[in-house]
This record gives structure tokens, sequence and C-alpha cells, in this order.
């Protein structure tokens, strides 16, 4: 069966890097910088909480789902917080099994149970066509634009044309 549970030190050789491609450039790095980064997350000031949906046991375990929280501290409403959603993928394959709305409704009551926090929102970037299923899912509600400026690459100048969206 599934296991929703939090992201593992070790879930680099778990398919991650597989899985994120589903989503955008997502190339797999050596265990070093992924150990780095995995590292650097969870000692960061904010809040990162990273879940995935995990199938098999043992060496067979795969990473099918994944999704990001990441705790923004803000000086307004009082010193309060902004939770984000960010990455949120499901494998092809796992499409449809409601692992995309467990994972963004775990992260939602998390984001609003951090009391140290004090999360007064959570946003989350999507693509026109995926906003049903988050409003479905878990009440998100379209609001504002998303503006995004890409570093330029160093070849041609021009920003990246990353199409691919959570």
């Amino acid at each position: 069966g599934a296991r929703l549970r939090a992201l593992r030190g070790n879930d680099h050789r778990r398919g991650v890097f597989e899985l994120l491609a589903q989503l955008t450039s997502a190339p797999a790095v050596d265990e070093r910088t992924w150990r780095a980064q995995f590292d650097a997350m969870r000692a960061a000031h904010a809040h990162y909480i990273v879940l995935a949906v995990a199938r098999g046991a043992g060496d067979d375990e795969r990473v099918v789902a994944l999704a990001t929280l990441f705790v923004e501290r803000k000086l307004l409403r009082a010193c309060a917080a902004v939770g984000h959603i960010e990455d949120v993928v499901v494998d092809a394959s796992c499409r449809g099994r409601g692992y995309g709305r467990l994972l963004v409704g775990a992260l939602v009551r998390i984001a609003f149970t951090l009391r140290a926090a004090n999360v007064y929102k959570v946003m989350l970037d999507c693509e026109p066509d995926k906003a049903p299923f988050y409003a479905k899912a878990a009440n998100f509600v379209a609001k504002d634009a998303h503006m995004t400026l890409y570093r330029p690459k160093p070849h041609d100048g021009g920003g990246d044309t990353d199409d691919a969206a959570a």
C-alpha cells in the first residue's frame, strides 16, 4: 500500500528525480549534492516540510508523489507567516488515486497548525488547467496574478521557458 511520510535523506535513490522530472527540469544530482541540499532545507530558518507518498518496501520502495511546504516569515500582519505549497507532483502511473489531494491537504493542515509560525494564509501557484483540482482538493481560490522572471541563460541572455508547473 501507499504511505504518507516525510521525505528522507536517502529518497534520492527511490525515484525522486525521475518523479520531479514529470513536473519540470530535475536532473539527478550526486549523493553529496543531494545530501547538502536536503540538510540545508532541514536546517533553514524558515520551515521546509517535504512530504512523500511511497509505495513498496525496503529496496523496492519508490516515491510516487511529492509536495513541499515552506513557510515565509513576514513583517506584516503582526509578524505572521505565509505558507507556500510547491512542487506538487504525482507519478503518471499513480494519478487518480487521491495522492495529490492527500499531500496538499496534509500540508495545509500542517501550515495552519505550526504554532511558532503563525501562518495566516497558504499560497499555491499552478497552471490554469490545474486550478480546479486545487479548488476541489483543498478549497484554494484564484487570487491576484503570478509573475515570474527567470535567470538569463549564460549562452543566449534569454530567460528560461520552463512551461511545466505544479
